[in-house]
């Protein structure tokens, strides 16, 4: 993803996370499409607006989701990349 390359590139302090309106949640996808398509952001992957709000995952794909992370390893490099990126998110 063009962020996550940006980021690595940059540096965290040079982007900031913004506001830029508050919305109720039954017009955020609205509201959400409304500014990617006004201000062309870069750094966007998807065309419109999206939200997963409300979605169950079924019984199924919680046991296959569940079973994929058991056997999951991260190297050290990945572990201290997700720590930075926890820790120093948008402060």
């Amino acid at each position: 993803m063009p962020i996550i390359l940006a980021l690595s590139k940059y540096g965290q302090e040079h982007f900031a996370g913004l506001i830029i309106e508050y919305v109720n949640i039954e017009n955020l996808t609205v509201v959400e499409t409304y500014y990617i398509t006004s201000l062309l952001p870069y750094y966007n992957v998807l065309k419109q607006g999206y939200s997963s709000l409300g979605y169950k995952h079924t019984e199924n794909t919680k046991i296959l989701l569940s079973e994929l992370a058991k056997n999951r390893v991260h190297s050290e490099k990945t572990k201290a990349l997700i720590s930075r990126a926890l820790v120093g998110a948008f402060l």
